[in-house]
This record gives structure tokens, C-alpha cells and sequence, in this order.
């Protein structure tokens, strides 16, 4: 969890950013948390991360 924080960084330092969503969840995470360190979705359980990754998928082809 210490190193999530790096994940957005090191994307957009690649200059690949917006090539790739990040979705965090689970345990002692919060949706807060996840939004603060740069995360595009978060997922409390395997069913709802299942729900989120269908929404951005949504969203990065232009909501088709």
C-alpha cells in the first residue's frame, strides 16, 4: 500500500497516464484514500471493482 501513491506519479512522469486507469480497493483502503493517491476507481470487494473496471471502460471509450 506504501507504493500505490508512486503508481499515478510514475505514469504521468512516463507521459502514459492517460493510457491506463487505476483502480485500488479492498481492505484498508477507503475511496478517499484511493481518489487522493490518484486511483480512477475504487472497489470495496471483488463484485464492485468488477461494476467500476465496466464504468471506466465506459468512460475511456466515450461512454458507448
Amino acid at each position: 500500500m506504501a507504493y500505490m501513491p508512486d503508481i499515478a506519479e510514475l505514469l504521468t512522469e512516463m507521459g502514459v497516464r492517460d493510457k491506463y486507469r487505476i483502480m485500488l480497493g479492498g481492505g484498508p483502503m477507503t475511496p478517499d484514500w484511493a481518489m487522493e493517491v490518484g486511483a480512477d476507481g475504487y472497489g470495496e470487494n471483488a463484485t464492485e471493482a468488477v461494476e467500476v473496471a465496466k464504468h471506466l471502460m465506459q468512460e475511456k471509450r466515450g461512454g458507448k
